[in-house]
Protein backbone atom coordinates (compact mmCIF):
# COMPACT_ATOMS: atom_id res chain seq x y z
CA UNK A 1 0.00 0.00 0.00
CA UNK A 2 1.63 3.16 -1.39
CA UNK A 3 0.88 6.17 -3.58
CA UNK A 4 1.48 5.13 -7.60
CA UNK A 5 1.73 7.38 -10.10
CA UNK A 6 1.68 6.75 -13.96
CA UNK A 7 -0.13 3.19 -13.82
CA UNK A 8 0.34 0.85 -16.78
CA UNK A 9 -1.94 -2.73 -17.66
CA UNK A 10 0.95 -4.83 -19.44
CA UNK A 11 0.09 -8.53 -19.85
CA UNK A 12 -2.24 -9.14 -16.45
CA UNK A 13 0.35 -7.20 -14.70
CA UNK A 14 0.50 -3.41 -13.43
CA UNK A 15 3.60 -1.21 -13.88
CA UNK A 16 3.61 1.85 -11.92
CA UNK A 17 5.77 4.78 -10.21
CA UNK A 18 6.06 3.70 -6.71
CA UNK A 19 5.63 6.63 -4.50
CA UNK A 20 7.20 5.41 -0.96
CA UNK A 21 9.92 8.02 -1.19
CA UNK A 22 12.82 6.28 0.04
CA UNK A 23 15.09 9.21 1.18
CA UNK A 24 18.56 7.60 0.19
CA UNK A 25 17.60 6.24 -3.18
CA UNK A 26 14.25 7.85 -4.17
CA UNK A 27 11.12 6.76 -6.04
CA UNK A 28 11.30 3.31 -8.33
CA UNK A 29 9.64 1.84 -10.69
CA UNK A 30 7.89 -1.19 -10.18
CA UNK A 31 5.84 -4.16 -11.48
CA UNK A 32 2.54 -5.96 -9.86
CA UNK A 33 1.46 -8.69 -10.72
CA UNK A 34 -1.98 -9.06 -10.76
CA UNK A 35 -2.90 -12.70 -10.00
CA UNK A 36 -0.43 -13.38 -7.35
CA UNK A 37 0.06 -9.10 -5.80
CA UNK A 38 4.02 -9.93 -5.67
CA UNK A 39 5.63 -6.64 -6.66
CA UNK A 40 9.43 -6.63 -8.50
CA UNK A 41 11.16 -3.37 -8.16
CA UNK A 42 12.39 -2.62 -11.58
CA UNK A 43 14.46 0.13 -11.64
CA UNK A 44 17.34 0.58 -9.35
CA UNK A 45 17.94 4.19 -9.13
CA UNK A 46 14.96 6.75 -8.49
CA UNK A 47 13.20 6.82 -11.35
CA UNK A 48 9.71 9.06 -12.58
CA UNK A 49 7.34 9.03 -15.68
CA UNK A 50 7.30 5.80 -17.12
CA UNK A 51 6.07 5.38 -20.50
CA UNK A 52 5.07 1.73 -22.01
CA UNK A 53 5.00 0.85 -25.17
CA UNK A 54 4.50 -2.58 -25.11
CA UNK A 55 7.82 -3.88 -25.58
CA UNK A 56 9.63 -1.47 -23.64
CA UNK A 57 9.81 0.93 -20.59
CA UNK A 58 11.36 4.41 -20.92
CA UNK A 59 11.58 6.90 -17.48
CA UNK A 60 13.67 9.48 -16.34
CA UNK A 61 16.28 8.42 -13.94
CA UNK A 62 18.67 9.81 -11.77
CA UNK A 63 21.85 7.93 -10.51
CA UNK A 64 22.49 10.61 -7.81
CA UNK A 65 20.26 13.12 -6.24
CA UNK A 66 22.01 16.04 -7.88
CA UNK A 67 19.46 17.07 -10.46
CA UNK A 68 21.33 15.37 -13.40
CA UNK A 69 18.71 13.12 -15.32
CA UNK A 70 19.06 10.35 -17.81
CA UNK A 71 16.27 9.22 -20.15
CA UNK A 72 16.41 5.65 -20.16
CA UNK A 73 14.87 2.56 -22.25
CA UNK A 74 13.97 -1.05 -20.61
CA UNK A 75 13.58 -3.87 -22.23
CA UNK A 76 10.59 -5.48 -20.27
CA UNK A 77 11.56 -9.12 -22.19
CA UNK A 78 15.12 -9.24 -21.19
CA UNK A 79 15.66 -6.62 -19.00
CA UNK A 80 18.42 -4.95 -21.02
CA UNK A 81 18.80 -1.08 -20.35
CA UNK A 82 20.06 1.70 -22.16
CA UNK A 83 20.15 5.33 -21.52
CA UNK A 84 18.76 7.10 -24.71
CA UNK A 85 19.92 10.73 -23.68
CA UNK A 86 22.11 12.23 -20.71
CA UNK A 87 20.87 15.29 -19.16
CA UNK A 88 17.21 15.45 -19.37
CA UNK A 89 14.65 17.47 -17.23
CA UNK A 90 11.68 15.93 -15.51
CA UNK A 91 9.15 15.47 -18.50
CA UNK A 92 8.37 12.51 -20.53
CA UNK A 93 5.75 12.04 -23.01
CA UNK A 94 5.07 9.64 -26.00
CA UNK A 95 3.68 9.78 -29.18
CA UNK A 96 4.32 8.04 -32.64
CA UNK A 97 7.45 6.27 -32.11
CA UNK A 98 8.88 9.76 -30.65
CA UNK A 99 9.53 10.41 -26.74
CA UNK A 100 9.86 14.17 -26.28
CA UNK A 101 11.90 15.92 -23.02
CA UNK A 102 12.97 18.94 -21.93
CA UNK A 103 16.89 19.14 -23.05
CA UNK A 104 18.89 19.86 -19.97
CA UNK A 105 21.70 20.44 -22.63
CA UNK A 106 19.94 23.43 -24.19
CA UNK A 107 18.25 25.46 -21.02
CA UNK A 108 15.56 22.89 -21.03
CA UNK A 109 14.06 23.51 -24.06
CA UNK A 110 11.74 20.32 -25.51
CA UNK A 111 13.51 17.97 -27.91
CA UNK A 112 12.46 14.73 -29.19
CA UNK A 113 13.77 11.71 -29.92
CA UNK A 114 13.07 8.01 -31.36
CA UNK A 115 12.59 5.17 -29.15
CA UNK A 116 16.22 4.34 -30.09
CA UNK A 117 17.85 7.19 -28.99
CA UNK A 118 18.58 8.17 -32.72
CA UNK A 119 16.93 11.91 -34.47
CA UNK A 120 17.42 13.98 -31.31
CA UNK A 121 16.14 17.47 -32.50
CA UNK A 122 14.94 20.59 -30.94
CA UNK A 123 10.95 20.95 -31.23
CA UNK A 124 9.77 24.23 -29.54
CA UNK A 125 11.50 27.32 -29.28
CA UNK A 126 11.00 28.81 -25.80
CA UNK A 127 13.21 27.67 -23.14
CA UNK A 128 10.26 28.34 -20.46
CA UNK A 129 7.27 26.20 -22.31
CA UNK A 130 5.28 24.78 -19.18
CA UNK A 131 2.78 22.04 -18.89
CA UNK A 132 3.52 20.71 -22.14
CA UNK A 133 0.54 18.11 -23.76
CA UNK A 134 2.05 16.43 -26.88
CA UNK A 135 -1.15 14.55 -28.65
CA UNK A 136 -1.30 13.10 -32.21
CA UNK A 137 -3.07 16.70 -33.67
CA UNK A 138 0.17 18.84 -31.89
CA UNK A 139 1.80 19.85 -29.06
CA UNK A 140 -0.53 22.76 -26.29
CA UNK A 141 1.56 24.46 -23.65
CA UNK A 142 2.16 27.70 -21.99
CA UNK A 143 5.03 30.39 -21.10
CA UNK A 144 4.86 32.16 -18.16
CA UNK A 145 4.21 35.36 -17.25
CA UNK A 146 7.56 37.63 -16.90
CA UNK A 147 7.70 41.14 -15.81
CA UNK A 148 7.31 41.65 -19.78
CA UNK A 149 4.93 39.75 -20.71
CA UNK A 150 1.94 38.07 -19.28
CA UNK A 151 1.25 34.24 -19.60
CA UNK A 152 0.75 33.15 -22.96
CA UNK A 153 -1.10 29.73 -24.11
CA UNK A 154 -0.13 28.03 -26.98
CA UNK A 155 -0.51 25.14 -30.10
CA UNK A 156 1.88 24.09 -32.33
CA UNK A 157 1.63 21.30 -34.80
CA UNK A 158 3.72 18.25 -33.85
CA UNK A 159 6.96 19.41 -35.07
CA UNK A 160 6.61 22.44 -33.35
CA UNK A 161 5.84 24.50 -36.17
CA UNK A 162 2.74 26.80 -37.38
CA UNK A 163 2.45 28.24 -33.19
CA UNK A 164 -0.53 29.54 -32.36
CA UNK A 165 -1.25 31.92 -29.49
CA UNK A 166 -4.08 30.12 -28.22
CA UNK A 167 -5.22 33.36 -25.71
CA UNK A 168 -5.77 35.47 -28.89
CA UNK A 169 -8.73 34.53 -30.63
CA UNK A 170 -8.13 36.22 -34.05
CA UNK A 171 -4.99 33.60 -34.94
CA UNK A 172 -7.31 30.43 -34.54
CA UNK A 173 -11.72 31.81 -34.47
CA UNK A 174 -12.82 31.54 -37.76
CA UNK A 175 -16.66 31.14 -36.14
Amino acid sequence: DEPSWFNYVYDNKVIYQGDNIDVENGEHIKIMDLDSGEIITLTNRHSWCPILDGENLYYIGAEKRDGTNNLYRLNLSTMDESVLKENVATMLQYMDGFLYFHNGDDSNRLYRIDTNGDNCHLVLQESNAKDVQVTTNGIYYFVPKTEKSSVKFYYADINGGNKTDLADKSSWWHG
